[in-house]
């Protein structure tokens, strides 16, 4: 659902580029993400972020 292949991410970037824009968001859920965490209340996006990052250092 998340990951996405890099094939997939290297084509949608380089045909973004083509079209001029210099900053390619792959896929709708990252999109979604990143409208999120840019416009969304900052407590909000802030308690995501850590909820992430301990996630992470568990692994």
């Amino acid at each position: 659902f998340m990951w996405l292949s890099a094939d997939r991410v290297v084509l949608q970037a380089w045909k973004e580029n083509q079209k001029g824009k210099v900053l390619s968001v792959p896929g709708w859920q990252y999109l979604i993400l990143s409208t999120v965490s840019r416009f969304g209340p900052r407590p909000l996006v802030r308690k995501l972020g850590m909820n992430v990052r301990v996630r992470q250092r568990q692994k």
